[in-house]
């Protein structure tokens, strides 16, 4: 195509003449292609076909005869040429030129080049290997690429339009401008239409009978629900008479744009038999996908931004539908089998991905949540701010927060409540900015009210639990989430003695899970130890048991018996068995637990200390003083560290620890850790009995001293009454200080 002087445009060879002379020679393999070569077929017999091969089809190349869709991919190869200043295809050698062709693997524009989007996606099915996924006819072609034109100058002819008809009073309308968009059948053409679909049935037939019946449902759902949505956003389009509607209805187009690219690689992906992508479409993950987004303007942006890159694209989408079965494998509590597959992605993302920081942070992150959930919070936070890094490089903004998420389990698991807090602002940050959905803000709110936990603010982190409940039930589909929002509530509860309202929430939790996930999800032990641990609040023992045992039985099978989660079941038993009278059987669980979370976490984090005490107070029970004491020192040790001297787990501990000295007579030693102890823990959210506890020690190290006989005695009683209100769980305490206020005065 030559451009004259005069502008105008001359079309003096398109490469499509026929030879009449002998068939040319072969072109060798590896030889660079240069527009006078020859033709050759896939065999290398030449063929009798003369022209400029890098402007030819590949049926061409192939010996088929030409048509006009041959001409489009011509006319596309040259446009290519214009608009990104290089050849579509990588014109180093034949054989790698022939392979991108056969592939349909066209570059990327250069970076230097700014090529509108709609403009790549015109040229990327024009240049299509496979001719009936080129566009219908020349005529077609010329038509979108006309209609990409004049997107723009149509909003300004229409607004124009429109004032001249209202200023002249006339029937002038904009109604005649070219429409922006093919139907809807058009655009599932080759990806989900009756051909495809015919093709789909036969592999689902030939994989497994009775997969078919589920996939056909879920595609019709899909393809409908596509349609519907892609035409009555193109209606818009064409009667939009202002720019704002205009740039809706554009908004929406792009988005149907990015879900169709997900139902094209699925479909692509379940015709090569591949297990994983079958399952995708027939479990409705398909549907899950593209169903709730592209539904207004305000949802546009829900489908991320794709690569334009078709081979990154394709790679990345094909990892999306992996990453949901590894969703899938922790969701039945296989997480070994799915961190194994998350190490194999992330390898063929590290090799294959071409730079793409958006696929390499996706995988990242997925391995980083898999750390954590299999306990190792010190590989998780590594894991997981290398992800942090890759989205930031790639500015794959949307993907921020929900690293940013993540990391706060790994900080609060590490102790690192401040940086897990600063976690959480900047998750916040970028969810204020990208409209974060309702399950997202949910799982916002229960990290700030973790953290609230961690810091023992229980009341504050009810508050905002409550909170990420009501977004959890606002969301579709979202029985998992809403029991984890019940179930990290209850924790709170639990914490302040509310025992009765955490065994309600923690039993609803149950019911949702055991639904969702079956009987022997280590989800599923979750809740049941919680339910145990708030029986044993309410004094029922003979209650908690089967819970706590049913919870260790599944945990150990699904995580091994050295797992973490083991741990929280084993302090729990080990409980049981000091309100049941077993002592060495609660020192067996309490030692258990202790070396599995030294073995997870270290010996210095807080949930280690968290055994030491009971471990501790166990000791002082069975008057083994010194013992005791070593053990809570270190407790105490870890916690200052960890969170700092005024929490109340240091001060609980400190509560212990003094009744260890008054053990070992030495009051005057135990007064002032308990007064500091009690400061503390007078105003902070703590159980009635713990806070009872605090106050009985107290009483009895001040009561050796005459000038604070009255003190520890209005102590003592704020105690008794304190357990008096909590009754049969207590007596015992109880007994003993009633005993104490009736005995004789200490000397």
């Amino acid at each position: 195509m030559l451009v004259g002087l005069d502008g105008r445009v001359r079309v003096t060879d398109f490469g499509l003449a026929r030879s009449p002379a002998p068939p040319l020679g072969a072109v060798p393999p590896a030889a660079p292609l240069s527009p006078a070569d020859a033709v050759v077929g896939a065999s290398g017999d030449s063929l009798g076909v003369a022209g400029t091969p890098r402007y030819m089809a590949p049926e061409q190349r192939a010996g088929a005869s030409a048509d006009a869709r041959s001409d489009q991919f011509s006319f596309a190869v040259a446009l290519h040429e214009a608009v990104c200043g290089e050849h579509p295809f990588p014109t180093t050698d034949a054989r790698t030129h022939l392979a991108a062709i056969q592939r349909g693997a066209v570059r990327p524009p250069p970076p230097r080049r700014r090529v509108p989007g709609w403009l790549r996606r015109v040229l990327q099915r024009a240049l299509s290997p496979e001719p009936a996924r080129r566009f219908a006819s020349m005529d077609a072609l010329c038509d979108a690429l006309e209609r990409g034109r004049l997107r723009r100058t149509r909003i300004l002819l229409g607004v124009a339009a429109a004032a001249v008809a209202a200023a002249l009073g006339a029937a002038l309308r904009p109604d005649h401008v070219l429409e922006v968009c093919e139907p809807a059948d058009v655009e599932l053409a080759g990806i989900l239409d009756e051909p495809r679909r015919r093709a789909l049935q036969e592999v689902a037939e030939a994989a497994d009978p009775a997969l078919w019946p589920a996939m056909a449902g879920q595609l019709e759902l899909v393809r409908a629900t596509w349609s519907e949505r892609h035409d009555a956003a193109c209606a818009a389009t064409s009667a939009s008479d202002g720019l704002d509607t205009f740039q809706d209805s554009g908004a929406l187009l792009e988005c149907l744009g990015r879900t169709r690219e997900l139902i094209r690689v699925a479909t692509d992906m379940s015709l090569r038999s591949e297990p994983v992508a079958l399952s995708f479409i027939a479990r409705g993950r398909l549907a899950d996908f593209v169903l709730p987004r592209c539904t207004s303007p305000e949802t546009a942006d829900d489908f991320p931004p794709l690569p334009d890159d078709e081979a990154t694209r394709t790679h990345l989408l094909e990892t999306q539908i992996h990453l949901d079965d590894v969703h899938r494998l922790e969701t039945e509590g296989r997480f070994a089998e799915a961190r194994e597959r998350v190490g194999q992605l992330l390898g063929q993302a590290e090799a294959e991905a071409s730079g793409s920081h958006q696929l390499l942070a996706e995988v990242t992150l997925r391995l980083g949540v898999l750390e954590q959930r299999l306990g190792d919070p010190k590989s998780a936070q590594k894991t997981l701010e290398r992800a942090l890094a890759f989205a930031e490089t790639g500015r794959y903004d949307r993907l921020l927060p929900e690293i940013w998420l993540a990391l706060v389990d790994a900080d609060v698991s590490l102790g690192r409540l401040a940086e897990a807090s600063r976690g959480i602002d900047r998750a916040a940050a970028f969810l204020t900015r990208l409209r974060g959905s309702p399950a997202t803000m949910a799982r916002m709110h229960s990290k700030r009210a973790m953290v609230l936990r961690a810091l023992a603010r229980h009341r504050e982190a009810i508050e905002l639990e409550e909170q990420a409940l009501a977004l959890s039930r606002s969301t579709p589909r979202s029985e998992l989430l809403v029991a984890a929002s019940l179930t990290l509530l209850s924790l709170s509860h639990l914490a302040l003695g509310h025992d009765d309202r955490a065994l309600e929430l923690n039993r609803q939790a149950l019911a949702l899970r055991e639904q969702v996930l079956g009987p022997e999800h280590t989800r599923v032990a979750g809740s049941l130890n919680n339910i145990g641990e708030a029986l044993l609040g309410l004094g029922d023992t003979d209650g908690a048991r089967p819970y706590l045992l049913r919870a260790l039985a599944i945990r150990e099978k699904s995580l091994g018996p050295e797992g973490l989660e083991v741990s929280n079941v084993l302090v729990n038993l080990a409980e049981l068995a000091r309100v049941t009278g077993r002592p060495q059987e609660a020192r067996e669980h309490l030692e258990r637990a202790l070396a599995i979370r030294e073995r997870y976490v270290g010996r210095q984090h807080p949930s280690v200390a968290e055994v030491l005490h009971p471990l501790g107070a166990l000791k002082l029970a069975e008057h083994d003083v010194t013992a005791a004491i070593l053990l809570l020192e270190r407790a105490r040790t870890i916690f200052e560290r960890a969170v700092g001297a005024g929490h109340p787990s240091t001060a609980l501990v400190c509560v212990t620890l003094g009744r260890a000295e008054l053990a070992r007579g030495a009051p005057m030693a135990a007064r002032p850790i308990l007064e500091a102890a009690f400061e503390i823990l007078d105003e902070a959210d703590i159980r009635p009995d713990e806070r009872a506890e605090a106050a009985f020690a107290l009483a009895r190290a001040l009561a050796v001293d005459p000038a604070e006989q009255a003190r520890a005695r209005r102590l003592a009683e704020s105690a008794r009454d304190l357990y008096a209100d909590l009754g049969s769980p207590v007596e015992r305490q109880l007994g003993e200080v009633q005993a104490w206020l009736t005995g004789p005065a200490p000397d």
